[in-house]
């Protein structure tokens, strides 16, 4: 275990670099094996509204190049996917219920000069967020369609979303591959797995208050006992 606190303007928007304690991981942690390219992941986090301050869910999902139908399209390669998102309630015996929200929207990937290219370990990124979820335990189903192809592929995760109702609100934990400092955009990790071939790996959080103060924010870091708990 390894704990730092930190005092902080309540803000949104504040960018945690843990650099020191994923050098402590990494060190301990088991070799990662070798695994296929996953056909695509999805991650969900509870956010504070910058507005009314009630949760929202940020969407987020990845798809790597390889799982798309590219084709080519004026000396270029394209490919294109529609997102389903569905969440449904969970009742208190753990009992999926019906859908409370769906939402749909089309992602077209960057454009591509070469077949290789499409070929690669690159991914692409979309996001959605959904706004005034009340707070309660939910299943969300992510279907992805390919745009050529026509092929679908359907994942499914758990989703908890917290009341944010304190005097003092803090979003969920986003693990980041990346922050951009001058755009302020993250590059989210999704799959929430961190390999012991990283030196740092960066977290991202928002607070949210009805007025400015000070606060002080405590984490942890844990390693596990077992890798795969």
């Amino acid at each position: 275990e390894m704990r730092e606190d930190s005092k902080i303007s309540c803000r949104a928007g504040r960018l945690l670099r843990l650099s020191a304690l994923m050098l402590a991981i990494a060190a301990l942690g088991k070799p990662v094996s070798a695994q296929s390219v996953p056909l695509f992941d999805v991650d969900a986090v509870t956010m504070p509204d910058p507005v009314t301050l009630k949760p929202k869910l940020d969407i987020y999902a990845r798809v790597p190049y390889s799982s798309l139908q590219f084709i080519s399209q004026s000396g270029v390669f394209v490919a294109q996917y529609t997102v389903l998102a569905e969440l449904y309630r969970v009742d208190e015996d753990g009992d999926q219920q019906s859908v409370v929200v769906s939402r749909i929207w089309e992602r077209n990937v960057p454009q591509l000069d070469s077949y290789d290219e499409t070929q690669s370990g690159t991914l692409d990124y979309t996001t959605h967020t959904v706004s005034d979820i009340p707070p309660g335990v939910y299943v969300l189903e992510v279907q992805i369609e390919d745009g050529y192809a026509g092929s679908s592929y359907v994942k499914q995760i758990p989703v908890k979303v917290r009341p944010l109702d304190n005097i003092v609100s803090i979003s969920d934990i986003l693990l980041a591959d990346a922050y951009d400092v001058e755009s302020k955009t993250i590059v989210p990790s999704v799959t929430n797995v961190v390999g012991n071939d990283r030196g740092l790996f960066t977290l991202y959080y928002e607070m949210a208050a009805e007025e400015a103060m000070k606060a002080r924010v405590s984490y942890s870091v844990y390693k596990l006992k077992n890798a795969d708990e």
